[in-house]
């Protein structure tokens, strides 16, 4: 299977999620089960967090852009935002410190854990035309093998 990409542009409303989610399971149906609810999970997870979050106090009209790239090995999801950048490093740092914490993660930051627990990279900048790009990658198990990290 040579490269692939696949691209969608929605609104900023929760409600796009099921249209995000048979986006996805239309693009991704050649990949191990496995592997395809992990990285399913995460591109939710970083959708809602761009809603409720980077776009919060935007139009619901400011589209969010998502694309897949499939090749045999990896599979890349982006999602860009018009949002405040967002640098999930440090925001991931913080959820696992809040989660070795005795109350766990009650000031939020699941999502994150979510994200980086499915992926194997994750990785967010501010490109050139003023938008957040989440690069989410995933190395994909083969036939005969199951992908475990997290």
């Amino acid at each position: 299977m040579d490269e692939q990409k696949f691209s969608l542009r929605v609104s900023t409303d929760l409600k796009q999620s099921h249209q995000v989610q048979a986006w996805f399971d239309k693009s991704c149906a050649s990949v191990i089960e496995t592997d395809r609810i992990r990285c399913k999970l995460a591109l939710i997870e970083a959708f809602t967090n761009v809603v409720r979050h980077a776009h919060e106090e935007l139009s619901q009209d400011t589209p969010i852009d998502l694309e897949v790239t499939l090749s045999p090995y990896k599979l890349e999801l982006r999602i860009w935002d018009f949002g405040i950048p967002f640098d999930f490093d440090n925001r991931l740092r913080a959820a696992l410190k809040t989660l070795d914490d005795a109350d766990g993660l009650t000031g939020g930051g699941r999502g994150l854990l979510i994200i980086y627990q499915g992926m194997d990279s994750v990785v967010s900048k501010r490109t050139e035309d003023g938008r957040n790009c989440l690069l989410m990658i995933k190395h994909l198990a083969q036939d005969d093998e199951e992908g475990e990290r997290g």
